[in-house]
Parts: C-alpha cells; sequence; structure tokens
C-alpha cells in the first residue's frame, strides 16, 4: 500500500512538472523526459539552447513537492555553422544592440592599447566576425 501510495505522488510530481514544462513558451519540451523518486526530479533529453537547459531546470525546480532537481539534459550541438545561419545571427545583434556588433564594456575597461574592448555575448565573436 505505501508503495503505490509513494508511486501516485511520484506519477503526479511528474505529471506537474510536464505540464509546467510544456506550458512554458521559452522551452521546447518535447525532447525533455522526467523521472520523479521520493520527490526527487531528474531532467533528461535534450534541447537546442543552454538558456533552455537553464530555464527548463528553474521551471522543473519552482513545482510544490520537488525536494532535489537533477538536470542531465544535453544541449544539442550545431554541427557546422551554416553561413546564412551565422549572418542571421549577426543581424539579430545588431537589432538588438542598436546597429552594431560591437558592445563596449562599462566605462573604464581599456584594451592594452587604450581602447574601449569590444564584448559579445554568449561567445559570438566567431559569429560576428568575416569568414576567411
Amino acid at each position: 500500500m505505501q508503495t503505490t501510495r509513494h508511486s501516485q505522488i511520484d506519477e503526479d510530481l511528474r505529471d506537474s512538472v510536464q505540464r509546467q514544462l510544456v506550458g512554458d513558451r521559452r522551452i521546447s519540451a518535447e525532447n525533455i523526459r522526467i523521472t520523479s523518486n521520493d520527490g526527487t526530479v531528474t531532467l533528461t533529453g535534450s534541447v537546442p539552447s543552454y538558456f533552455q537547459k537553464v530555464v527548463a531546470e528553474q521551471v522543473a525546480s519552482s513545482v510544490s513537492g520537488v525536494r532535489l532537481l537533477t538536470n542531465e539534459i544535453e544541449v544539442a550541438a550545431l554541427h557546422k555553422i551554416d553561413p546564412e545561419f551565422a549572418q542571421d545571427v549577426v543581424q539579430a545583434m545588431k537589432r538588438c544592440l542598436g546597429g552594431t556588433t560591437s558592445p563596449r564594456r562599462p566605462s573604464g575597461a581599456l584594451s592594452d592599447e587604450g581602447e574601449p574592448t569590444p564584448i559579445f555575448p554568449l561567445g559570438l565573436r566567431d559569429l560576428a566576425q568575416p569568414a576567411s
């Protein structure tokens, strides 16, 4: 009887986490698998970005009844950068950054030459550089 009760609680918890993940528009949840055992929830599977992995963890850990969360979600890597995709990323960066792909560090951050040093969000420096 006790095992059946725990099984039902785990199933309900898993279902609650699943509903929250599917309901969050920031996450592509179709490849995320969820297991639950006595309040410990494990996320496995894959998502297309690190951002989605982090959001999935935040969403799942906020569900009532989750005592411990293990996030084993893998980020599906791009095997090859498509030049058209790279150009789309650069254009999106320009729109977000007001027309430039060279945002500046806070005042006082200078290069060895005394010039402001450009920074790139999410390590996108290579995408912003023309292909050789």
